[in-house]
């Protein structure tokens, strides 16, 4: 709906039939809304003079429409004693048929919500999803109406009610669907995460080299090479560190750094020693 009809009225009694009716006037510009949606702020101004003004706000677009009412004074004293005697006399008779007509206009909306529901979750999850709940909620609404047409309070309550309990049944479900959907993306991410974890990985083999079978294999040793150790990072290393045979050793270990000590290669001049004359340097 986009207008609302404020209906202003002067009285004790809790229906508007029981009241004097002052004037009516129309809120119009306000959002599309299903019924009973749009909240719509009353507040009634009475001057010295009797005349009342009263305003009428759409609290969500913030429109505001007003009227002016004259001779609301105008009830003499008596009339008024009445009225309030008539409200007092009737208080329980007009609780019970406010309760009856609320009851009445929730079990229309409620109608209403079900439709709406049922449609967002077909656009959500899909007709498979919804459609045995579809049947359901059309069936339900089909005996509210009846009830109401039929004025009949009984089948009124049990297919409100049953309609209520199907309404949180399917709530429950649809909860349940986004909770999975949302388990579903985590585990995606972190999949994701993983296999970028596993590429940017190194794998070692270290473990396998150090495995107990090249411990016990020792067909492929040589008695020459027993003291040679893989751990050592280069070749001279492991040369240094190896000790001298004792068998068909022809040097001893003194005469053998003594040798490594020696240059053996003669001594290269710096480049500014060198004769610029001499042919051999080009």
């Amino acid at each position: 709906q986009t207008i609302v009809e404020i209906h202003v009225v002067q009285g004790e009694r809790e229906m508007t039939i029981d009241n004097k009716s002052l004037g009516r006037f129309k809120l119009t510009g306000i959002s599309p809304a299903p019924r009973g949606i749009p909240q719509v702020q009353v507040a009634f101004d009475i001057d010295a003079n009797g005349i009342l003004q009263v305003t009428a706000r759409d609290k969500a677009t913030g429109r505001e429409q007003s009227v002016l009412i004259q001779g609301t004074s105008t009830i003499s004293e008596k009339e008024i004693d009445r009225m309030v005697e008539e409200a007092t006399q009737f208080a329980e008779k007009d609780r019970q048929r406010r309760e009856r007509i609320e009851k009445r206009n929730n079990a229309k909306a409620l109608t209403d919500q079900a439709l709406r529901r049922i449609k967002d979750i077909t656009l959500d999850f899909g007709a498979q999803f919804a459609s045995s709940y579809r049947r359901q909620i059309e069936v339900l609404n089909s005996e509210i109406i009846e009830s109401l047409n039929n004025d009949d309070e009984r089948s009124l309550d049990k297919a409100k009610d049953d309609l209520e309990d199907l309404l949180r049944e399917l709530n429950r479900e649809v909860r349940l669907q986004y909770e999975e959907e949302d388990e579903g993306i985590l585990e995606s991410i972190k999949r994701t995460f993983a296999n970028d974890s596993d590429t940017d990985s190194y794998t070692s083999y270290d473990s396998d080299y150090n495995s107990t079978y090249y411990h016990k294999r020792k067909d492929y040793e040589s008695p020459r090479y027993e003291s040679y150790n893989d751990r050592y990072d280069t070749f001279k290393q492991n040369r240094n560190n190896r000790p001298i045979s004792q068998e068909n050793t022809k040097y001893s270990q003194d005469q053998y750094n003594s040798y490594q000590s020696r240059n053996r290669l003669h001594q290269t001049p710096n480049e500014n020693q060198w004769d610029e004359e001499d042919d051999d340097w080009f």
